[in-house]
């Protein structure tokens, strides 16, 4: 029954006479409304709960490994669901994540004491289910964006890019890279071995970048790739080699959805491309060569409504917030919210247009006094690595990192400049923007490649890092 002060009335018949009885009845609440008196869970867990007007339902999930735990709700009402670690600490939230109204979580959490919350928009009442399930923190390594610099040719060069992602939910132990030539069109590590690289330990989420060059020397059909060695504790060790490598996407652009007309940003994920529109508060997904992705979209938050940029680290997208609230919002890349990661930008940094991250520090590009600020990765101020932009580049409109130099692009000359992590100029980095890209939101780097979204245009534009200087 439902929570609540009910009269019950009872029939008896006595001595043959029909006689009525009524007493006052309370049905108490289910599951209480704090930590204190959670309702105890286990992992998997199935469990029945009721919500009345302004009512809370904490449920307590304590577990003895790293790994993701899942939450989420199944029924007809509108449910809001938040997962707290033992102080109390919002670590992840979420509404209308799952079907029909339903929140849906999840979160990478180490061994200990976990409290979920469930709760509805105002007026919201009736029954539900809560669903928790728990997987194990393992690593997984994958090879992606194997790509050619060009088409192999007898006694000419060309270089063999990789990325190595470590999708697993656990850090990914430093491990050898080993690249292909095959005879058909899958790689396998049966076929020739022409070199190595070192991987360092990935975080994860985390990706690294590896390249190889190639003197072909015979004719023949060949493809080429890489796989990556198991590293202790990864489970699934059937996806540790490539694809054989693409040859380059040769289009120097590609239009945008035409819903995301009002893009402030860009960031790369492995194949992927984020792009945040402040419009409709929403971020879009492209492949690298620009083909939709909706399954990846996702909306923002609601005071999250005035972007400035995107960018991604340790396995998070991060979206600034540009004037309303001055602050990074935090989300997973499926589009989940993580406010434990949020942070707040210096009150001095109140006109950034752009955010890029790199080795634990993130680099937000200030509009009018021309500088760049940088935070930690929980958000602390570290302004003794702060620098000021170029003269010239006083128009910063995005910011991003590529191989030890972080390149900020101007809205105004279109033109990028280079600097070094600690604010050097480094001009022989720079290069122009196409003439048609006039408009630029925000830049991003992957695979030896710019990419930069222009407002105007409705297009990212793509350029060569080899070619661009």
């Amino acid at each position: 029954d439902q929570p609540g002060q009910y009269r019950l009335v009872t029939e008896m018949e006595i001595d043959g006479e029909t006689r009525w009885h009524s007493s006052n009845t309370v049905v108490q609440d289910d599951h209480q409304d704090s930590v204190d008196d959670a309702t105890v869970v286990g992992v998997p867990s199935s469990t029945l709960g009721w919500l009345e007007i302004d009512d809370d339902d904490f449920f307590r999930v304590d577990v003895t490994e790293s790994g993701t735990l899942t939450a989420y709700t199944e029924g007809w009402i509108d449910t809001k669901g938040s997962l707290h670690n033992d102080d109390g600490t919002i670590l992840t939230s979420n509404d209308d994540g799952g079907n029909d109204r339903n929140f849906h979580l999840a979160s990478n959490i180490d061994a200990g004491t976990y409290y979920i919350r469930v709760y509805g928009d105002y007026g919201t009442t009736g029954e539900y289910r809560l669903q928790v399930e728990f997987q194990i923190a393992v690593p997984d390594l994958v090879i992606e964006n194997a790509e050619l610099s060009a088409t192999p040719t007898v006694g000419e060069k060309f270089t063999l890019n990789v990325q190595v992602h470590n999708q697993g939910n656990r850090n990914a132990e430093a491990t050898i890279l080993r690249f292909y030539r095959s005879d058909d069109s899958s790689i396998t590590r049966s076929d020739k071995e022409i070199g190595t690289s070192e991987v360092g330990d990935l975080a994860a989420g985390e990706f690294s970048e590896h390249s190889i060059e190639v003197t072909v020397e015979d004719e023949g059909t060949y493809s080429y790739g890489a796989c990556v060695d198991t590293v202790e504790g990864e489970e699934n060790t059937s996806n540790n080699c490539s694809s054989a490598a693409e040859e380059p996407f040769t289009e120097t652009s590609f239009e945008l959805d035409s819903r995301n007309g009002s893009a402030t940003g860009v960031t790369a994920v492995g194949n992927m491309l984020y792009v945040v529109d402040s419009r409709y508060d929403k971020v879009y997904a492209y492949t690298l060569s620009g083909e939709r992705r909706e399954d990846a979209d996702f909306d923002l938050g609601f005071n999250n409504s005035w972007q400035g940029g995107i960018t991604h680290g340790d396995g998070l997208l991060y979206v600034l917030d540009r004037w309303q609230d001055r602050k990074v919002y935090a989300y997973t890349l499926s589009g989940e919210r993580r406010e434990d990661a949020d942070f707040d930008l210096d009150s001095e940094n109140d006109e950034a247009r752009g955010i890029t991250y790199n080795s634990g520090l993130f680099y937000v590009a200030q509009w009018l006094d021309d500088k760049v600020y940088t935070y930690t990765l929980s958000g602390e101020r570290r302004d003794d690595a702060d620098f000021d932009l170029a003269g010239e580049n006083g128009w910063p409109e995005g910011i991003a990192y590529a191989a030890g130099l972080l390149y900020s692009v101007d809205y105004w000359d279109g033109r990028v400049y280079a600097y070094t992590l600690s604010g050097e100029r480094r001009e022989d980095a720079d290069f122009d923007l196409d003439s048609e890209n006039s408009s630029a939101r925000g830049i991003t780097y992957v695979s030896g490649r710019f990419y930069v979204v222009d407002d105007d245009q409705h297009k990212i534009y793509l350029y060569d890092s080899n070619t661009t200087n």
